[in-house]
């Protein structure tokens, strides 16, 4: 078993972090729920394609 944690930051509509100060005085903090990890944890795993091209 594995755990997944899902964490809530404070951001700006542009996507920047800020000082959770600035999203008001309630935090929500972070969730955690466990997981099926597998008979293996290691793997390869693929992205999305990069928006930029190299030369």
């Amino acid at each position: 078993m594995g755990t997944q944690v899902l964490k809530y930051v404070c951001m700006t509509t542009d996507g920047q972090e800020v000082a959770s100060s600035l999203c008001g005085t309630s935090q929500p903090g972070q969730e955690a729920r466990t997981c099926d990890a597998g008979s293996c944890s290691a793997g390869w795993y693929f992205t999305e394609w990069t928006d930029r091209v190299s030369q």
